[in-house]
This record gives structure tokens, C-alpha cells and sequence, in this order.
């Protein structure tokens, strides 16, 4: 009985390693305002499969949530504004959201390394930064040079 357990979880991790792709780009201006672009992408053939199907609502791939993106921009820090938010498709089944965030400082952010985009409360997926996990930027200009530092 007890094989089985962990068959099943080496299986179920094995699986899921291959149902997300996440990807964050921060562009940042000479006077330190810029973007965020998050993208995520879910490989909903295979969540269908596990999820029991296409009758199984939760299978049918992602969502946007702009209330949810909406409190994403608010975690990341003062300034931040979300400019847009579109459903895309990748290879392979993956299926997903593009989120592009403006902010005004990029001293002002942290983004989480958490892969989720969703900043719902709701037991859902969730980027909110924890104490352990969120990257800081520090932006020092001196004399014509510009250094960014990510803590």
C-alpha cells in the first residue's frame, strides 16, 4: 500500500513538471520606470487528463482574472498598474495569460519567483511575494553610469 503512495506522488510530480511554464520580464528605462511582463502557460491536454477529462470544468484551461491580476499589480509594490491582460496560446496544448504591468520606480517593486499569476485569495494560484521569495531592485545612478541590483 504504502509503494503505491509513493508511486502515485513520483508520478503525480513527474507530471506536473511538464503542465506550467512561467515566464517574468522586467524591462526597466534610464529613469527606472518601466514594465513587467508575466506570462504563464498551463499544458491543459494533460490537466484534462488528470482532472478527469473535458467535462471536468477546472480542465478547460485558464482564465484571466482582472480582479486578480488587479491585486497582483498592488503586491508588487507602489506604482504599479496593470496595462493589459490577454489569453494566449502556446506550443504543444499550453494555453494561458500575458499580464504586462507598468511601474514608476523599479526601487518601489518586488516580484515574486513564484510561478502563479493569479493573486486571488481564493485557494487558488497566488504570486504574493512571501518573506522568503520576493526579488528587490535597487536602482543608483553615478555620474553617467547606471548599476541595478537585484536582491
Amino acid at each position: 500500500m504504502q509503494l503505491t503512495r509513493v508511486f502515485g506522488v513520483l508520478l503525480a510530480t513527474i507530471t506536473l513538471t511538464a503542465c506550467l511554464n512561467s515566464t517574468t520580464i522586467v524591462k526597466v528605462k534610464p529613469d527606472g520606470s518601466g514594465t513587467v511582463e508575466q506570462t504563464t502557460l498551463v499544458n491543459t491536454a494533460a490537466l484534462k487528463g488528470m482532472m478527469g477529462g473535458a467535462g471536468n470544468k477546472q480542465a478547460d484551461g485558464p482564465t484571466i482574472n482582472r480582479e486578480d491580476l488587479e491585486r497582483t499589480a498592488a503586491r508588487m509594490g507602489t506604482g504599479v498598474r496593470l496595462v493589459s491582460a490577454d489569453k494566449i496560446t502556446g506550443d504543444n496544448g499550453f494555453e494561458g495569460t500575458k499580464a504586462i504591468f507598468s511601474f514608476d520606480d523599479i526601487n518601489q517593486i518586488q516580484i515574486s519567483q513564484d510561478p502563479n499569476m493569479s493573486g486571488g485569495t481564493s485557494g487558488r494560484l497566488s504570486s504574493e511575494p512571501t518573506a522568503d521569495d520576493p526579488e528587490k531592485f535597487k536602482l543608483t545612478r553615478s555620474g553617467g553610469t547606471s548599476t541595478l541590483t537585484i536582491n
